[in-house]
């Protein structure tokens, strides 16, 4: 087995998953409607190898404006002349490096092959800035109306997460105080609904992600994102049904506490808008900072999640040329 790594004073696992101990405290489960739902997670494989594979500067690249995925390794950043070093793009379908915002710029740039920037929302909660490779969003609120979202109108998505049966996102953050309703970190949906997917923490140390399908459906891990963290989750349809969501945490993969048995694919709604930060009802911000997020139209293999965990906690920031 391979030791774990340390990473920027933080331990990067590549082996056995967090299984939790007999003593792990008991929450209360989760309901949703009427409906109570639970399940189990899945142990991840060990791995011996995790080459760094290097994408090439922007301008090569993507395609400046359509919906296409990428589908290849190779490609740049849609012409928006950006490195990004160490970050493997096959399948990507947005990729936000949050540090260019501050700046005054009134969207968040999209370093993807299809450029869907987000617009800004400000309320006076939302600050820019941060060192030099951990610059970012920042939250001083964690119940504001404030955060970055795809304008209404822009249906670029919907064929890319509608029926979709593999999806990741990929996330950089610290949190120090989130809604217990769930703070939004990386969401799509509509309205005050959950959403076709959302990744959310409901406080410091615990994070959730939920999907929208026959049912509504959730899990929950305890993780702490109080100190700065990569979060991945990983969503393949084609798994048994309580086996198609794992979230990893600095590359490690967390066993939930309260699961649920995933639908085989993506539902959305015509209205849904991607948001970073928040959703269409608002009120779901968290106190802490968001570096970094990305959204992949495929499953992660976990040699490329432990890559851009190694890439991320140093530098979650775009080089320029």
């Amino acid at each position: 087995m391979t030791p774990p790594r340390t990473v920027d004073g933080i331990t990067v696992s590549r082996s056995a998953p967090d299984h939790g101990s007999s003593t792990r405290r008991r929450w209360a489960p989760l309901f949703v409607g009427a409906s109570l739902i639970a399940c189990t997670g899945t142990p991840a494989r060990t791995l011996e190898s995790t080459a760094t594979t290097n994408v090439g500067a922007g301008g090569g690249g993507g395609s400046g404006g359509n919906t296409d995925v990428t589908t290849g390794g190779g490609g740049g950043s849609g012409g928006r002349g950006r490195l990004q070093a160490g970050l493997r793009d096959e399948g990507l379908v947005v990729r936000y490096f949050l540090e260019e915002v501050s700046g005054g710029s009134e969207l968040v740039h999209d370093a993807g092959p299809a450029e869907i920037d987000l617009q800004i929302l400000q309320s006076g909660n939302l600050q820019f800035g941060g060192v030099p490779g951990r610059r970012g969003m920042t939250w001083t609120d964690a119940a504001s109306v404030d955060g970055a979202v795809l304008a209404l109108g822009d249906t670029r998505l919907i064929p890319i997460f509608s029926g979709a049966t593999e999806l990741s996102f990929e996330a950089v953050l610290d949190v120090t105080e989130a809604t217990p309703q769930g703070s939004r970190v990386i969401h799509y949906g509509g309205g005050d609904d959950g959403g076709g997917f959302s990744l959310q923490v409901r406080s410091p140390r615990e994070v959730t992600f939920s999907m929208a399908g026959a049912t509504i459906w959730g899990c929950r891990w305890a993780f702490d994102v109080e100190a700065r963290s990569v979060l991945h989750v990983v969503y393949d349809g084609s798994q048994a049904p309580s086996d198609r969501v794992r979230i990893y945490g600095n590359g490690r993969q967390l066993t939930p506490y309260f699961t649920a048995d995933a639908p085989p694919q993506v539902a959305t709604g015509a209205e849904d808008r991607l948001w970073l930060g928040n959703r269409d009802g608002q009120n779901r911000s968290f106190i802490g900072t968001l570096g970094y997020a990305a959204v992949y139209a495929r499953a992660l293999d976990e040699p490329t999640l432990f890559a851009h965990v190694e890439r991320l906690l140093v530098n979650d920031d775009a080089a320029e040329d």
